[in-house]
């Protein structure tokens, strides 16, 4: 009796301190999310639009105002017109609100890490938390209207379904990551790597499985390695054609799958149609090109691209269907169902909008492909050498320690961390197009991958003081005192970044800005228009030389009479018109009929002297004294020798507005 009675004690007590434990990791979180809220709704509105954003925030308005929205690939996609339009139908629309959304998703993503807690630890999770909370990166880009921090919250939500599917196998797992999945896709294009990325792990996964049920002792070493090779990299073959062939035959392999098959066949027959256009790769490498060729289909005349379009998607659908019909009935129509009715609503504009689902199915990747030889931003290989240790500092010094033990005795999610990092850090370096907010897709696996170094150590701190023996705690304390003085750096460098700097071209991750001086002409346009006495309807030309019907179109959305032109030598605006203009193109027309004139910076961008550096040059570069010196003054103080980078315009006032006819 009494050894029960201690037993359930015992038991009372374990509970006990697990609900504390659960407790106090969830008001750690919850303080830091109410803090990381904090970070990114204060000031939300004060920093100009940059041009991209302009886009995102005018369309938008135009879908909240008309409900017409098409889908194109150079926006990216639907999700984040479809959030932000929502945003101004609630709160109307400006500067403040197009940032609402993102700033919403991006503090969603603080508090996620709590649902790894049984991977991470519970100190880990909570660290996580912290991490994502204050990074420059992660903030930044939180109160940045662009899809990234979308695609940030998607991603992890994927790596939560797949995880705890692997521990606790329930079909809300997979309809999770299937709505994720979609969802993703649905927002921007990079979840083609990711997509791609998740995918060869848990092939991996399930390729180490299948090979563990095989192998036998009695086989030779290179047989068992040969298996294993082939399994490894074909487990997707396997899983997906067992189900098939056992349907056909009505009994067959009765070996369960393996438990990561559920996640692999997911997302791989979700992605599958996605990677439809890539059938032109090998096609275009051979110069073949579809989109000039002509065939005939039923009567009507199309592009070749287009047959093999409607072709390649339809046999992809069919096929996935048909596989996993045959895997698991119920799993694969809730996955398909989660997946692709958000996934249609979307590109089709709830039903609006026919043609949005080839153009998302096909289009999406098709349009990206292509982009991949203009390289915009013609940023060096070693772009994310240089932002992700000027910024993401705090979370790369852990991550060191943290691969080397993921490497040499991690568990299967610390090495899947260190798989999503390193490949999507290879992918991106690749890829044609490097951008500043695309360090959000490293930051993210890189504070997760630092916290779950962090965390077991801190859990380890404790037991280990218990002890009372100094010398096995050293290394520990070492490694949080360090990692709380990089917090301070960390704290300081994401609030220079957001708030100090936030429109000023100092920092890496501002690239290029729109400047106040442009946001203090749209008010002066909004004060002569009503001394004007015409309000709206004031007339104005707007150059778009170099792009600078961005982001006007957004600031003089609610003018009535704006015109977008590029001036040009014979052209003379109509009396009584505000003209801005490029400054290179101030002298194309008379401007006599302008009493005042005012130049002003329309953008402004980073210093890129980098971009000239060759490679090698790049690599000795660190171990020189001089260059290093250099780096460390900028990443102190942001001080650097070069010149801010910036294009102007010049907003002429008319001195008369009795040519325009006043409103009725």
């Amino acid at each position: 009796m009494a050894s029960s009675a201690d037993a359930q004690a015992t038991a009372e007590t374990r509970d006990r301190g697990k609900a504390q434990g659960l407790s106090s990791t969830v008001i750690a979180i919850a303080m830091l999310f109410a803090i990381g809220v904090a970070l990114r709704f204060w000031d939300l509105g004060h920093r100009a639009l940059h041009h991209d954003e302009s886009l995102h925030a005018y369309y938008s308005w135009r879908f909240a105002e008309l409900f017409t929205y098409e889908h194109n690939p150079l926006m990216h996609g639907p999700f984040q017109f479809h959030a932000i339009a929502s945003v101004f139908t609630i709160f109307g629309d400006s500067d403040y609100t197009v940032r609402i959304a993102a700033a919403t998703f991006g503090s969603a993503l603080i508090v996620m890490p709590y649902f790894l807690r049984d991977y991470l630890t519970r100190p880990g999770a909570v660290i996580a938390s912290l991490f994502i909370a204050l990074s420059p990166t992660l903030l930044y880009f939180s109160r940045f209207a662009r899809g990234d921090m979308f695609v940030a919250v998607f991603t992890l939500g994927m790596v939560l379904c797949i995880w705890r599917y692997l521990a606790n196998p329930r079909l809300v797992y997979l309809g999770g990551l299937a709505l994720c999945l979609g969802l993703s896709f649905a927002t921007k294009e990079t979840t083609f790597i990711t997509a791609l990325i998740f995918i060869a792990y848990l092939n991996v996964m399930a390729g180490i499985e299948l090979w563990k049920d095989r192998v036998t002792e009695s086989s030779s070493r290179p047989r068992r390695l040969a298996q294993a090779t082939l399994l490894i990299v074909f487990a997707w073959a396997v899983v997906s054609v067992r189900p098939v062939l056992n349907r056909l035959r009505g009994a067959g392999d009765s070996r369960p799958l393996p438990a990561a098959a559920a996640p692999l066949l997911v997302m791989g027959l979700l992605t599958a149609p996605q990677f439809a256009a890539a059938a032109q790769v090998p096609l275009r490498a051979a110069g073949v090109d579809l989109a000039r060729q002509w065939t005939t289909f039923y009567g009507s005349a199309m592009t070749t691209e287009v047959y093999l379009g409607i072709a390649g998607v339809a046999f992809l659908l069919l096929a996935t269907f048909a596989v996993g019909l045959s895997w698991n009935p119920r799993a694969w129509v809730v996955a398909a169902a989660a997946f692709y009715l958000p996934y249609i609503l979307l590109f089709t504009t709830l039903g609006t909008e026919q043609d949005g689902f080839a153009s998302g199915i096909w289009g999406s990747l098709d349009y990206w492909l292509d982009q991949q030889d203009v390289r915009r931003g013609n940023q060096p290989w070693f772009y994310y050498l240089m932002t992700v240790p000027i910024y993401e500092f705090l979370s790369l010094v852990l991550a060191i320690p943290a691969a080397i033990v993921a490497i040499r005795r991690g568990d299967p999610f610390r090495r899947f961390l260190l798989f999503w990092l390193a490949a999507t850090l290879v992918a991106l370096s690749i890829a044609g197009e490097k951008m500043p907010w695309l360090t959000v897709h490293l930051a993210l696996p890189l504070a997760l991958l630092a916290a779950s170094y962090l965390g077991p150590l801190l859990a380890e701190l404790g037991s280990r003081l218990a002890r009372a023996r100094p010398f096995e705690v050293a290394w520990p304390v070492a490694a949080v005192i360090a990692a709380v003085v990089l917090l301070g750096f960390s704290l300081r460098s994401s609030l220079v970044a957001s708030f100090e700097h936030s429109d000023e071209p100092y920092e890496l991750l501002v690239y290029v800005q729109t400047t106040q001086e442009l946001v203090n002409i749209a008010d002066e346009i909004g004060a002569e228009a009503e001394r004007s006495g015409l309000g709206l309807e004031v007339p104005i030309i707007v150059d778009s030389r170099d792009g600078f019907t961005w982001p006007w179109a957004w600031y003089l959305r609610d003018y009535a009479n704006v015109g977008f032109i590029e001036l040009s030598d014979d052209y003379q605006p109509a009396p009584g018109s505000i003209v801005l203009a490029n400054a290179g193109n101030a002298e194309n027309f008379d401007s006599s009929a302008y009493d005042r004139q005012v130049r002003y910076q329309h953008r402004a961008w980073f210093p890129e002297a980098y971009k000239s550096v060759p490679a090698t040059d790049f690599l000795a570069s660190i171990f020189d004294g001089g260059t290093m010196s250099r780096w460390l003054n900028f990443f102190f103080y942001r001080d650097f020798d070069l010149e801010i980078g910036h294009i102007d315009g010049i907003a002429m006032f008319p001195a008369d507005y009795s040519a325009v006819a006043a409103p009725e």
